[in-house]
């Protein structure tokens, strides 16, 4: 009884090694996924008020994520004066993106993409303008 219970602690203390070794490596697949031999593609786009002007000044971030992996990568850039804006972002087949916009910490829209054919993205927004 007593041996039995010892090797239901070693395989309970493994299995628990085991559950942080995969989140250690799951830590390091999306670094290795998005290095800087991952081909480099464009997301463009507009952020518009519901009255179609264009909205200046609001972060817009695309983010990159693999199931399983609490780390995320994110590219950013910030709308000109006619809310347009460009980032450079790293693509992977294994990836899944979301795209959102942000102000002064404050998400005001996020859209979750999924994964993306290799190539030069697009997504517009309407969003109510944050207050100053």
């Amino acid at each position: 009884m007593k041996s039995t219970s010892i090797k239901l602690l070693f395989l309970a203390g493994l299995l628990s090694v085991c559950a942080s070794c995969g989140a250690a490596v799951a830590a390091l697949l999306i670094r290795e996924l998005l290095n800087d031999e991952a081909p480099k593609r464009t997301w463009t786009g507009t952020v518009r008020d519901s009255e179609g002007n264009g909205i200046g000044g609001v972060l817009v971030q695309v983010r990159a994520e693999v199931s399983g992996d609490d780390d995320t990568i994110s590219y950013s850039d910030e709308t000109d004066f006619n809310g347009e804006y460009r980032i450079g972002y790293r693509w992977n087949e294994k990836v899944d993106y979301a795209i959102r916009v942000v102000f002064e910490d404050q998400v005001l829209t996020e859209q979750q993409i999924g994964k993306v054919e290799l190539g030069d993205q697009s997504t517009d927004f309407v969003v109510t303008p944050p207050s100053s």
